[in-house]
């Protein structure tokens, strides 16, 4: 009888299990801190720490708050979810990684009601919802903050097609299709692929017809289901557009179309290589480009692709449901990550622009296992056969989960994993010794940031951090070399002048020194160090007056710094001493630290 009360109660309740497991699989990344860019995007971004700027968010572009030049990004919903939380949790990580977990154990409930409508088989619902809630390719997505736009555009995606099927199943169908509508716009603003929408919905109104409908028929018919769709990316369009002026790019290596058609298949072989076999996951990869259709890469990944689809057409043929070609559809929310031309060389390919085109592997790989022959015992509705496979893979999922998510614990982790996965990736080095230099550990950072120097000479993050690595390792000639290099490519940044000058300033290189520690607080008044570095020019220079001045300006930026105040009130009394005739000296030991 229990048994009996337990199995009513699992098929009552079901999409809450499903929901309870992806929760409970992701809640180890709540106690992590912030990971990879949520410094720029979160730390450092005063756009979202009072609602006041709320407007602002729809008419400025992402990045906004830190490099006015990246217009590609234009995402409001992020930024206003950014804000909520930023009200609720402040810079506490541990709220932010609350919210993510809950937005993937939301859209999972959204997959599982998806994948049940359309196929009409529970079986399939638990099945397909089970694997995205567990599917280790969506750890980057949950485990990195700044990422919470993937899972947005997810849920607006995936609850827009909920309402189209609803409004397409109704006779009263004008709500269901209004908030079919509306949520397909605000999956506009959360992330540039839901342009792919009216493709979906021309694909998904085509597989709704009858095969006894002639071509015209279901063409009329699905471009009528598409149009709503296209007004609405044309308003949004128009509105970047209006804003922005239109697509900028600036990577690291411009390939031509030529060769990034070439890449098209090796790329969607390694893709499918991560949701098969997702063991090896890392924030970045060494993906290179196919320069020619007689390498091994274009030819092998072209003849993988046709078994592929081959099979999946053979499937499709004798599958009356028209699930496997719903499942098949989902690839176009990829199309957009295969324009690579607009990636930089070392972000070819990453685990999150599978966030949403997975939907698709798991509706797919929850048919297979409804494939199985059936035996007569069933588990919530699943015969016991699939319910076996589904555990198998369950279990699989649940541990390369558990055991690659300790790989967001820290940025040295994330980026040591990231340089073992893709020794050829300038951008792992880059961040691993940015991680390193944070620890103070700039022996370590200077080997790695040199490699990258030699191949990217003028990529001024590298030319920067070399400065500040040789300033902290007190090499300050090195230093000079690198700063100066540095600003010869990217003259805006006050920090690389603040060092320059400080630098200059320990070889006693005073006029230079005090030109570029002016040059810093011009482009940025309460630039650290600066007024100090600017007051020990003027106090070797024996006015003290004039020295105390900048003291006093350096004292009011870093109120709490001891051993500056501590060398101030030395200063002070030597000003008071002469006052009265007397000159005692300050000790060198006494200033503070630079």
């Amino acid at each position: 009888m229990q048994n009996s009360e337990l199995r009513s109660q699992l098929l009552a309740h079901w999409k809450i299990v499903i929901c309870s497991l992806a929760f409970l699989c992701y809640v180890q990344t709540i106690g992590f801190p912030f990971a990879y860019d949520d410094q720029f995007l979160i730390g450092n971004n005063v756009y979202i720490t009072s609602f006041r700027y709320l407007p602002r968010f729809f008419t400025a572009h992402l990045w906004d708050s830190y490099d006015v030049h990246m217009v590609n990004f234009y995402r409001p919903l992020l930024l206003t979810w950014s804000l909520i939380n930023h009200a609720l949790f402040g810079l506490n990580p541990v709220g932010w990684h609350l919210t993510n977990v809950l937005l993937h154990t939301l859209a999972t409930y959204l997959v599982c009601m998806l994948a049940e409508k359309f196929s009409a088989d529970r079986g399939i619902g638990v099945l397909a919802g089970l694997i995205f809630a567990l599917h280790p390719v969506h750890l980057e997505v949950v485990a990195w903050a700044s990422a919470a736009s993937d899972m947005l555009l997810a849920i607006f995606v995936v609850g827009s097609m909920i309402c189209y099927l609803m409004a397409c199943q109704r006779q009263q169908n004008r709500r269901w299709q209004a908030l079919a509508w509306l949520l397909y716009a605000a999956a506009l603003f959360s992330k540039e692929p839901a342009v792919m929408m009216p493709l979906f919905i021309f694909g998904l109104a085509w597989l709704r017809r009858s095969a006894e409908e002639s071509f015209r028929a279901k063409a009329l018919a699905s471009l009528k289901a598409a149009a709503p769709f296209v007004v609405i990316v044309c308003g949004y369009y128009i509105t970047r557009l209006a804003l922005f002026g239109g697509e900028h790019y600036s990577a690291g290596e411009t390939i031509t179309v030529a060769t990034m058609v070439r890449t098209w298949p090796m790329l969607l072989c390694f893709y499918l290589k991560l949701l098969l076999f997702p063991f090896h996951m890392s924030p970045l990869y060494d993906v290179a480009s196919v320069t020619s259709i007689t390498q091994a890469s274009f030819i092998v990944p072209v003849l993988l692709i046709t078994l592929l689809g081959t099979g999946l057409l053979f499937w499709s043929r004798r599958d009356q449901s028209k699930v496997v070609l719903f499942a098949c559809l989902w690839i176009v929310w990829l199309a957009p990550a295969f324009y690579i031309r607009a990636f930089a060389p070392e972000k070819k390919a990453g685990d999150r622009y599978l966030y949403l085109a997975s939907i698709g592997f798991c509706i797919l790989a929850a048919a297979g296992i409804r494939r199985i022959p059936l035996p007569r015992r069933e588990l919530s509705g699943v015969p016991g056969a699939q319910s076996a496979a589904a555990l198998a893979i369950a279990m699989t999922l649940t541990g390369a989960t558990l055991a690659q998510e300790m790989n967001w614990s820290s940025d040295l982790v994330l980026f040591y994993r990231a340089s073992q996965i893709a020794p050829r990736n300038d951008i792992a080095k880059e961040n691993l010794a940015i991680a390193l230099m944070m620890r103070g550990r700039y022996e370590r950072a200077l080997p790695l940031l040199l490699d990258v120097v030699q191949r990217k000479p003028k990529r001024w993050p590298v030319l920067n951090y070399l400065g500040l690595a040789y300033y902290h390792l007190a090499d300050y000639q090195h230093a000079i070399d690198y700063l100066a290099r540095a600003i010869e490519v990217n003259d805006a940044d006050a920090q690389q002048y603040a060092y320059l000058g400080l630098s200059q300033l320990k070889l006693a290189q005073l006029a230079p020194a005090a030109q570029n520690l002016q040059i810093a607080l011009r482009l940025k008044p309460d630039q650290e160090d600066c007024h100090f570095g600017l007051g020990l020019i003027l106090e070797q220079q024996g006015l003290l007056e004039a020295a105390m001045g900048e003291y006093d300006a350096e004292l009011k930026l870093q109120p709490t710094n001891a051993a500056l105040q501590k060398y101030v009130k030395e200063v002070q009394a030597r000003i008071n001493a002469q006052s009265a005739m007397q000159q005692p000296a300050v000790s060198q030991a006494s200033r503070p630290k630079l």
